[in-house]
């Protein structure tokens, strides 16, 4: 299963974002993300009156990034209800893998994906895109806690 790139001139979007409509911060993170991981931009509808603090989740500099390098993931599954549907990947320009985990359910939930399929295999160093922050060496499975309408965004490299 072959990750595809942006081509050409067309450039996928979503819907516009309003965080502040969002219950959580989890729920906001959710959503920036999923407009990144499929390669679309970051369409801000907050207004100065309603967007507050809240510029942090729109200033990503790492999840921004995937948008600069054409970034466009695709999930492990097509099937709506299923845990595939919910798991995004992609492949970056110089190889690195992004992966996110999106939890739909109203509890956390524990998420797991193996490398394998993904068409990977060996030792990848992690990075929380939202934590900035290395989580050391991954190989088989990905394993994470994922909040409830929360995500995982990690990048992988080898």
């Amino acid at each position: 299963m072959e990750p595809y790139r942006r081509t050409r001139k067309i450039i996928l979007d979503g819907d516009f974002l309003r965080l502040n409509k969002c219950t959580t911060d989890h729920e906001r993170r959710s959503q920036v993300s999923l407009q990144l991981i499929a390669g679309g931009p970051v369409a801000i509808a907050d207004t100065p009156e309603t967007i507050g603090n809240l510029d942090r989740f729109y200033t990503n500099t790492e999840l921004l990034a995937l948008n600069a390098d054409g970034f466009v993931g695709k999930p492990l599954s097509d099937e709506i209800d299923s845990e595939g549907s919910c798991i995004w990947w992609g492949t970056m320009s110089n190889g690195d893998v992004v992966l996110a985990m999106f939890n739909r359910e109203d509890s956390p939930k524990k998420m797991s994906v193996s490398l394998s399929d993904m068409a990977l295999e060996g030792e990848f160093k992690a990075r929380d895109l939202w934590e900035h922050a290395d989580e050391g060496t991954v190989s088989g499975n990905i394993e994470a806690m994922v909040p409830r309408h929360g995500c995982k965004v990690l990048k992988l490299t080898k």
